[in-house]
């Protein structure tokens, strides 16, 4: 587990670290140095823009999935179960109030 987590982490530091702004001055140097034509150049600059889309979804992904393990794992209230809960202690404040404004402030309803 550790492993993926460094992997997905390493993944993405590495992307981070390769700039569009990086790869289009490598591609224009290569390109005025004539060891590229344009045509190729705009290639290599749009197959890295999807690659690393993709390769972020992908990591995005990964991390989604060891957070979920993780979260599972640690038995954690998410913030939908304690928003359900809320919702329900609303419900039954309404209903006790309800209950006791028919039954009067003095008397017990429940025994």
């Amino acid at each position: 587990m550790e492993d993926t987590f460094k992997k997905i982490l390493y993944s993405g530091i590495g992307f981070l670290s390769l700039t569009k702004s990086k790869i289009d001055e490598v591609v224009d140097d290569l390109i005025d140095r004539g060891r590229l034509s344009r045509e190729e150049g705009e290639r290599i600059v749009n197959d890295f823009k999807k690659d690393s889309a993709s390769s972020k979804d992908a990591v995005e992904n990964e991390l989604k999935q060891w957070m979920e393990k993780t979260l599972n794992r640690m038995d954690i209230a998410r913030k939908k179960d304690v928003e359900a809960l809320h919702l329900q202690v609303e419900e039954l404040q309404k209903r006790v109030t309800v209950l006791e404004g028919k039954h009067g402030n003095d008397a017990p309803v429940i025994k």
